[in-house]
């Protein structure tokens, strides 16, 4: 089981300050990606070779790019967008599932959103042998979409699929701790007093909302590399007092850099702090509840910028590959995600009239979108292929 323990319609905000350097690792040109690049990042160069899914989270800036540049000429109306929605960030808790993990979130045309998640499905159509069905898929996803904008969303009954990981989890909170404290990489000196003043400022924009005294009591605090597409960012992994002292009840936050947006690409965020473009995007798209989601207040624009959302303890990101997830296990996924796109892309408190016309100039885009997600998932593979062989030094 692949375990990553974790995370009017527009808001105009005025422009965020320049957001730190970024490794030119993240700076990839296109879908090659050049081997070389990774020689200090050996283990994310071996986790980017593992699949084309997994290559195919690590370019999702130039993917970004390539879909803005395709429907360029098209007057599409913004919508709020996950950024990064494909197969892989469908997770399953104890409460709740679906499409999660928002850092890439922001504002932009909703083919974005459209185009990532198709050439997904096609990529998990390949990777288990399920080609005859993956243009049925990505019209089937659509569907749902358009249906989600068109028609108020109606209760449905929990995936199977959905219920089998939640009754698989364990009973207890043990190993999840025990992951928690191997993956803390030890943080000391300056670094250490700037992530604490730091967390400090989070804690007090939510220590009204704690359940007892002495929550957020810092038991433990750790850097830590996992991921993909973010395995670059300053990440921190904080394991807190909870509601009691038992330390099975601490709770765990991550507190992770605020990556920009994609270069050159038609998404933009808005909002007063860098991170409130992601808070946006799981408030109006998220269907896992987090009472700690929330944000580091910044002194000055020098400042890294943060946002801290909560680990929870029994927590699955869905693959193809799961043992026993069958190709009706993939369609249920695949309308639970067109679902959660078209009910939430337009916002909470937007009119159907506007949902009505996202849908308008959605729908005489289909034929295109499932073309490029098609060709999308062809290049994706090749670049894959590519890297690969250029890794293995062929």
């Amino acid at each position: 089981m692949t375990r990553l323990i974790l995370v009017a319609i527009l808001w105009w905000g005025v422009g965020c300050a320049p957001a730190p350097p970024r490794s030119p690792l993240t700076e990839k040109v296109g879908f090659s990606v050049s081997a070389s690049s990774f020689r200090d990042h050996p283990e994310l160069a071996a986790r980017v070779a593992r699949s084309p899914q997994d290559y195919f989270r690590f370019v999702n800036a130039p993917f970004v790019r390539r879909v803005c540049a395709a429907f360029e000429g098209d007057d599409l109306p913004e919508v709020i967008l996950h950024g990064d929605a494909h197969v892989g960030q469908f997770a399953i808790t104890e409460v709740g599932y679906g499409l999660d993990d928002f850092d890439a979130g922001g504002v932009g045309p909703p083919v974005i959103d459209l185009v990532r998640f198709a050439t997904s499905i096609v990529l998990g159509c390949r990777r288990r042998g399920w080609e005859e069905a993956e243009r049925d898929l990505v019209e089937v996803f659509l569907d749902r979409y358009l249906y989600a904008l068109r028609e108020s969303k109606a209760a449905e009954p929990r995936p199977a699929f959905v219920t089998e990981q939640i009754e698989a989890f364990p009973s207890g909170r043990e190993a999840f701790l025990r992951f928690v404290a191997q993956n803390q990489e030890p943080v000391k000196g300056a670094e250490l007093e700037e992530i604490r003043a730091a967390f400090g400022r989070y804690v007090e924009t939510v220590r009204d909302r704690a359940p007892a005294p002495g929550f957020f009591e810092v038991q433990s605090v750790g850097r830590f590399h996992l991921g993909i597409g973010s395995a670059l960012d300053r990440k921190y992994l904080w394991r807190v007092r909870g509601a009691t002292e038992s330390p099975a009840d601490d709770v765990v936050l991550e507190m992770h850099e605020v990556a920009p947006l994609p270069p050159g690409s038609c998404m933009r965020g808005g909002g007063e702090h860098p991170a409130d473009r992601i808070l946006r995007s799981a408030d109006s798209l998220g269907r896992i509840a987090d009472p700690w989601r929330g944000r580091v207040p910044m002194l000055d624009s020098s400042e890294t910028p943060y946002r801290v959302h909560t680990w929870r303890a029994h927590f699955h990101e869905v693959a193809v590959t799961d043992e026993g997830f069958d190709l009706a296990d993939f369609r249920t996924l695949v309308l639970v995600a067109g679902e959660q796109l078209g009910s939430g892309q337009v916002g909470r408190s937007s009119s159907r009239l506007q949902s009505q016309r996202v849908a308008a100039a959605v729908e005489p885009l289909r034929s295109r979108i499932i073309d490029l997600s098609l060709e999308l998932a062809d290049e994706v593979h090749a670049g894959w292929e590519r890297f690969r062989s250029e890794l293995s030094g062929h």
